[in-house]
């Protein structure tokens, strides 16, 4: 589950990471809130979308370019 996974990270006290948060609408719409609240716990850590970015059911063809840039923003941080 998404909820441990952020717990144990939060948990083990891990520092100096990226993050990006896609958020599942359909099923979760709180997620997003949830995990930011968790990752700001970490020592500098950081969000990279500052914005909700919320898929419900599909990826709707507006949301194809706000997660092409997205995707391409993760990338520069590799």
């Amino acid at each position: 589950k998404m909820e441990t996974l952020v717990t144990d990270i939060v948990a083990t006290g891990v520092a100096n990471r990226t993050f990006a948060i896609i958020e599942n609408g359909s099923w979760a719409p709180a997620a997003d809130n949830l995990i930011r609240a968790q990752i700001s716990k970490l020592k500098n850590a950081r969000i990279i979308n500052q914005e909700k970015f919320t898929i419900k059911s599909a990826l709707k063809s507006n949301q194809l370019e706000a997660l092409k840039t997205l995707a391409r923003q993760i990338a520069e941080t590799i």
